[in-house]
């Protein structure tokens, strides 16, 4: 295993290839497939690892088949994920089941680090605990960016191509106005965490996603790997800022939904977001790529999110090839067009299901027309689940 500390003065000025910054599965993946292509790459984390996500983490259809197409299925199997084929919807007391294509559900906790390794096995060197800011200002064209270790040292290390993967606001790039993120009128608060409870995993079933929707936003209940639950909530600031704890506007949530859950106190360890609906003015500047979160994010819904992280860096890795090898604007260009083509374009369909959430008396009326004619459902959670991207090419 290849691990770097900031304060290692070996990386001092240091010329990388690739510079990839957040090791989520979008920095984790493009960083394994740049390495595999034989670009020296460096792969950099601000949070010790492993470290919990607030995260939902539900793999669907397409990126289990995503990950198999690049060696990574076996990988996955080893984190011992739970499958998932069914979404029930439940709000005031109604509920509506849908069927889903078979997907897995698995922490952010073991999935990251299982990628990390992969990473790092394929020739990646991994600095974790390592925040990065990438200046503003180039050396002889190349990117310049400041890496600063959990003990405070610093260094710097150019790099001809960076793609920043470091999720939500995408911080390492706050020097860039460019690529500036916009956050969305309404947008919710992200709350999350992983249960390890013999009476909560009993409570509900194995193959079934529950996302319960109250006025206050919505909570959604998954096993994990090895008897765990996820629990992952969309909310209203608003909201968060007048209950007594997150737990107990999490619980509120929960009963007036009609879903009724064992284990969720105040010494639960929840995890929060920045609000979560934002969008960066471009994804794509001089030697620079935006993926994931950091590129942009919407509600995501049956693992749409992770999908889009993984189907991202598989698009970004040839791009990124080439700006190794030799910059050029049109590069910029073409990622940002790709970008809106296909991840971008897939995000409508979670926007949809969002502004359904948000109409109670809508909500409630689409229910009970799911509960009658499920395969209209059916059907969106099939598309939405698929391998293919709307304009009918493989992903």
């Amino acid at each position: 295993m290849t691990v770097l500390d900031a304060s290692n003065q070996q990386t001092s000025r240091e010329l990388w290839d690739a510079v990839v910054i957040g090791a989520g599965p979008a920095g984790a993946i493009s960083s394994y497939l740049l390495a595999k292509s034989g670009v020296r790459t460096l792969l950099v984390e601000a949070k010790a690892f492993p470290r919990g996500k607030v995260c939902g983490g539900c793999l669907n259809a397409r990126g289990i088949a995503a990950l198999e197409s690049i060696s990574l299925g076996e990988t996955l199997k080893e984190c011992q994920p739970t499958v998932v084929d069914c979404l029930k919807i439940v709000h005031r007391n109604r509920s509506a089941e849908l069927s889903l294509p078979a997907g897995l559900s698995v922490s952010r906790e073991t999935l990251d680090a299982a990628l990390v390794e992969a990473s790092i096995a394929a020739g990646v060197t991994f600095m974790p605990e390592t925040s990065c800011r990438v200046l503003s200002d180039l050396d002889n064209d190349l990117r310049v960016l400041r890496l600063s270790s959990h003990t405070g040292e610093t260094t710097q290390v150019s790099a001809r191509v960076v793609l920043a993967c470091d999720g939500l606001g995408h911080p390492s790039l706050v020097n860039l106005p460019e690529v500036a993120s916009t956050v969305a009128a309404g947008s919710r608060i992200g709350l999350g965490a992983i249960v390890e409870d013999s009476e909560a995993s009993q409570a509900f079933a194995t193959n079934t996603i529950y996302m319960a929707v109250a006025e206050q936003g919505y909570v959604g209940l998954a096993h994990a790997e090895r008897g765990r639950v996820s629990i992952a909530s969309a909310v209203d600031p608003k909201a968060l800022a007048a209950a007594d704890s997150p737990a107990s506007l999490l619980r509120q949530m929960l009963r007036s939904a009609g879903l009724d859950y064992p284990t969720i106190d105040d010494s639960l360890p929840l995890r929060g977001t920045p609000p979560i609906t934002q969008q960066a003015g471009q994804v794509a500047s001089h030697r620079l790529f935006l993926l994931g979160d950091a590129a942009g994010y919407v509600e995501p819904f049956t693992g749409e999110g992770m999908a889009a992280a993984i189907e991202g860096a598989m698009s970004v890795a040839p791009l990124a090839n080439q700006a190794v090898a030799n910059w050029n604007e049109h590069l910029a260009a073409a990622w940002q067009e790709t970008y809106h083509r296909t991840i971008r374009s897939r995000q409508q369909a979670c926007k949809a299901i969002a502004w359904l959430v948000r109409h109670p008396r809508l909500l409630q009326w689409s229910i009970g027309c799911l509960s009658y004619q499920p395969f209209v459902g059916n059907k969106v959670a099939r598309w939405v689940g698929s391998m293919r991207t709307p304009q009918g090419k493989s992903c």
